[in-house]
């Protein structure tokens, strides 16, 4: 049956629409800020890095962390301190000089979504014009489950208790299309809501500055180990934010009909250069210790947060249409954000990173094995940027001096993550590779991540 394409409803004469095929832009230039999110990242990873799901504001700088599945808090020496624990900075056998360029991870982790019989139902009742675009990406007809992204650095250094890095990330969380076990019983119930659906992208860029204080270097012999402490200053610009989520989207048999209420804010970007939408400064800190075999590490990101993103910078659109056998009504154009929920308005204030707290510890249980383990919690809400909850293990091998084998596996929130990679040094230059895969509720992602440094010690 071929369904009107009359809009009939004050939803669509507020929005300006006069027919369908009118309408089709103000959701498909949704879905179209969203690709030039999406681009913007691609665009920074170019002009910043060669090429992640975002892991924290500050990218890890070395590969083989991303290979020992996220447990390195203990062992991160050098360039790679200003991410994982500043205080490390100030440890006696941090390198006099490090450096690493242009290290970047990418992760894929989007899977398709077939609606199957429900994707008939809805084709019945939702006009062609309609069924493309925003409409179709919040059914799932067109959108994915998972998560995708980069992040990189333009540079991470250290000098002697000084650190640096420049970095930039870029991620998209994709929840939109239904549970497939609601799917399976969408006939038989006859209704399927879509509870839970979201999405969210996110581009952002930071640079650091890291400096540890050494609170006892003990001599050589004496026992009671080294200690430090140091913090990091973060400035943070935000260059893009779409988040969007659904508020009792119902689609049903009798009678057939689907209505949806997805509302999104978004950055009101022109994506020809980094735009800034939002700002602040963050401060990490940390303390470190380490002994002849053992060390251990305790870090607080995020300590002290400034960053809010522009409410003038942002819009909103209400994402909101019903569809019956014979009548078509949406309201997808672009409003002011002023004219955004209550509840929206606290989620864009919200929408930053949280504080979180690590703590790992590291022991050489041989001359060729490093182990390692180490809990990390996020504290309160804020932008999704990695699990909430991360209780991980892993182990580093030297086959060689200059040849290092590492494993990692982890309980995440909802999941869990393995890894594994490799390491060689070649005088004072160290290449790594390392590859992790983590489940979640929207599915698998898989990251690789290649980095080359060089360390005088």
């Amino acid at each position: 049956m071929q369904p009107a394409k009359r809009v009939t409803s004050a939803i669509a004469t507020r929005a300006g629409r006069t027919d369908a095929a009118g309408a089709t832009d103000g959701f498909g230039s949704c879905a179209a800020a969203a690709r030039r999110a999406l681009a913007v990242a691609t665009l920074l990873a170019t002009a910043l890095t060669p090429d992640r799901s975002a892991a924290a504001q500050l990218p890890s700088a070395n590969a083989g962390a991303l290979a020992l599945g996220g447990t390195y808090t203990a062992q991160a020496r050098g360039a790679d301190a200003v991410a994982w624990n500043p205080a490390a900075l100030g440890l006696p056998g941090t390198p006099r000089f490090s450096v690493a360029v242009l290290p970047t991870r990418g992760t894929l982790g989007l899977h398709q979504v077939s609606l199957g019989v429900v994707g008939a139902y809805i084709d019945t009742i939702v006009p062609v014009e309609f069924n493309r675009g925003y409409i179709a990406r919040i059914t799932g007809q067109v959108s994915e489950r998972g998560t995708s992204g980069f992040e990189g650095s333009l540079v991470a250094l250290s000098r002697g208790r000084f650190g640096m890095q420049v970095a930039s990330l870029g991620r998209s969380i994709q929840r939109i299309a239904p549970d497939p076990g609601a799917l399976e019983a969408f006939e038989q119930a006859g209704r399927l809501d879509f509870a839970g659906a979201s999405y969210d992208v996110v581009v952002a860029s930071t640079a650091a500055l890291s400096y540890a204080v050494p609170l006892r270097t003990p001599r050589a012999g004496a026992r009671g180990g080294a200690l430090a402490i140091g913090a990091t200053v973060k400035y943070t610009v935000g260059h893009a934010l779409i988040y969007g989520y659904d508020r009792g989207s119902l689609l049903t048999l009798e009678p057939l009909a689907l209505a949806i209420d997805f509302p999104v804010i978004e950055s009101d970007t022109v994506f020809d250069r980094p735009e800034n939408k939002g700002r602040g400064i963050g401060v990490d800190v940390g303390a470190a210790w380490e002994g002849s075999r053992w060390s251990a590490g305790l870090a607080v990101r995020n300590a002290v947060r400034t960053f809010r993103w522009r409410e003038d910078e942002f819009i909103f659109r209400p994402g909101t249409a019903l569809f019956r056998r014979d009548t078509a009504a949406a309201e997808f154009d672009a409003l002011p954000f002023a004219h955004a929920p209550a509840e929206l308005r606290r989620k864009l204030r919200g929408l930053r990173w949280p504080p979180s707290v690590s703590a790992g510890v590291a022991v050489r249980a041989r001359r060729d094995l490093m182990l390692s383990g180490e809990f990390r919690r996020a504290l309160g809400a804020g932008l999704e940027v990695e699990p909430r909850t991360h209780a991980g293990v892993s182990a580093e091998y030297r086959v060689r001096r200059a040849v290092a084998l590492r494993a990692g596996g982890a309980r995440v929130t909802s999941g869990y993550q393995l890894a594994g990679g490799a390491g060689v040094d070649i005088g004072a230059i160290g290449v790594s590779l390392g590859a992790s895969h983590r489940t979640s509720p929207v599915g698998g992602a898989t990251t690789g991540m290649l980095s080359v440094g060089y360390t005088r010690r």
